[in-house]
């Protein structure tokens, strides 16, 4: 599945090989850090950097790292720094952190960090004038330490890329490796602002959360979604790839919990944003999360309160579908479709047709409904996160897609999930016009092909189907036919199939494969 991906995240990496889960342990190993900030670029100086970079080392150095912090520099600089850091880890073990904030741009698959002398007329300039953000990968495990993490804030406009033909904003997703955990600072086709203070609004929540005793990092990065997504308005929403096996602290935990009578000013906005993440959850192990955070928290009894009953009621188990000796006909008046709601779950399966086998599982889960949206969190079959989202309820033109992890030659697509929201799929009815293919323009047309059953895992649905037929052209004169059929069942609240075909065009490409509803559960 190789379809081009273009308009790709603005993206913040954090990769962390985790190797030990005990608390504690982590600050018994020695801790080495490198820590760049890129600011005086000539044709697009940046803000916050340097700041991001100073505020950052001096975080780490707080924590027990040593760290070496770099400014304003050039490529061979980079470069050797990288080496210098390599090397240092390889000889100390334990734990390695590098820090990049600057400008980053991704060309062809490949994402590279920009020194300060960077100077790019052409597309094939990139290897010789900026860094392989997988060179320092590269070092960190060959230096086979316990723990790493690699940190890029690079989510700024790339100055560079109006002059390359194939360059796309921000930076591509990074393949980690197992034991891995990947933060971004936005969603994937959108890009992550500089900020306006004095340090940039990603880098300035993450260095609150890393402040604070007893977060594990899946809740310092939950955090950090929580003030970013606040302070942008729901523009930008950062989100996390994880593949861990086991636990890691910036800070341990206190030898015991911070008396209710000294709050302080964080603590209480990180209490305030940790219920404001949970608040809507319809699971209970979350609300026990809040109470072993905050025993003496502003929401212990309602916390225990939604626990109980959470625990008293059972979750919903998936709709019964219609049976196959019911279809639906075509001329039958559709009801008003219901709306998704916060906590609806739906488990899909990827059939490749070339493979003739199921190549992968992903889940997506409902965070809310608001302003004609919906707000989504797409997870692995076992909730390890893979992205954040938003659908707009009368999108009927819109695709994304998305990479499972361990699944890197899978590309997922999946358009307008929530598209029969509204109830305006009336049989025959017809769309034309350009429509967005995950970032890519694809004119052609979509059609209310009719009411029809179909059948997925889940069960046997009364549907709607409806036709995408269009041509991606990337700009050139001939490009790709693709054809999308996609069936929205009202008993499920969403799409429970959908079937893509790409043509082998003149420049590559060929994908067939199916999604289709395994498991799902309403609230």
């Amino acid at each position: 599945m190789n379809i081009l991906r273009r308009g790709l995240a603005c993206l913040a990496v954090l990769a962390l090989a985790v190797f030990s889960g005990e608390p504690g342990a982590a600050e018994a190993e020695p801790r080495v850090a490198l820590v760049i900030g890129n600011a005086a670029y000539a044709s697009s100086p940046l803000a916050n950097p340097v700041n991001d970079a100073r505020a950052m080392a001096k975080s780490l150095r707080d924590t027990g790292f040593t760290v070496v912090l770099m400014e304003n520099i050039g490529y061979k600089a980079m470069g050797n720094a990288m080496r210098d850091f390599g090397r240092d880890l390889a000889k100390t073990g334990g734990v390695g952190l590098f820090f990049y904030a600057g400008h980053g741009m991704q060309v062809k698959g490949r994402n590279y960090l920009i020194p300060v002398d960077a100077d790019m007329q052409h597309e094939d300039d990139i290897p010789f004038n900026a860094v392989d953000a997988n060179y320092v990968l590269d070092k960190m495990e060959s230096a086979r330490n316990r723990l790493n993490l690699v940190i890029l804030d690079a989510c700024r406009n790339n100055p560079f890329a109006r002059a390359f033909r194939a360059s796309a904003k921000g930076l591509t997703q990074m393949e980690a490796p197992s034991g891995t955990l990947i933060a971004f600072a936005t969603a994937p086709g959108a890009v992550a602002g500089d900020g306006d203070g004095g340090n940039g609004i990603y880098t300035r929540h993450l260095l609150r959360a890393m402040a604070v005793p007893g977060l594990l990092v899946e809740q310092v990065f939950k955090q950090v979604r929580v003030g970013v997504m606040k302070d942008t308005g729901n523009l930008q929403v950062p989100w996390e790839s994880s593949s861990l096996k086991g636990d890691f602290y910036f800070r341990t935990p206190p030898a015991a919990p911070i008396p209710a009578s000294v709050p302080s000013a964080d603590s209480s906005a990180f209490e305030l944003a940790f219920w404001d993440s949970i608040k809507q959850s319809t699971d209970a192990a979350d609300f026990q999360a809040y109470l072993d955070q905050f025993p003496d928290g502003k929401f212990v009894r309602l916390a225990q309160s939604r626990q109980a009953r959470l625990k008293e009621v059972p979750k919903p188990t998936a709709t019964v579908p219609a049976p196959a000796s019911v279809p639906v006909p075509a001329a039958t008046a559709k009801p008003v479709v219901g709306l998704p709601k916060a906590g609806d779950r739906w488990v899909y399966e990827v059939v490749d047709n070339y493979r003739k086998s199921v190549v992968a599982t992903y889940a997506v889960r409902v965070q809310g409904v608001q302003d004609e949206a919906v707000a989504e969190i797409v997870t692995t079959e076992l909730d390890t996160l893979v992205k954040e989202r938003r659908y707009g309820l009368d999108d009927v033109f819109g695709a994304d897609t998305f990479r499972v992890p361990g699944k890197a030659d899978v590309q997922i697509v999946e358009f307008a999930p929530y598209a029969l929201a509204r109830n305006k799929f009336q049989p025959g009815r017809k769309w034309e016009g350009v429509i967005d293919y995950a970032g890519s323009p694809c004119a052609g047309t979509v059609t209310v092909v009719g009411d029809e059953a179909v059948k997925t895992p889940a069960g046997e649905f009364p549907a709607t189907r409806v036709r995408i037929d269009c041509r991606l052209s990337f700009g050139l004169r001939f490009g790709l036919p693709v054809i999308v059929d996609v069936w929205y069942a009202q008993d499920a609240r969403r799409f429970v199939r959908m079937e893509r075909k790409v043509g082998r065009g003149a420049y590559g490409g060929g994908d067939d494969d199916v999604i289709q509803l395994k498991r799902f559960s309403l609230n």
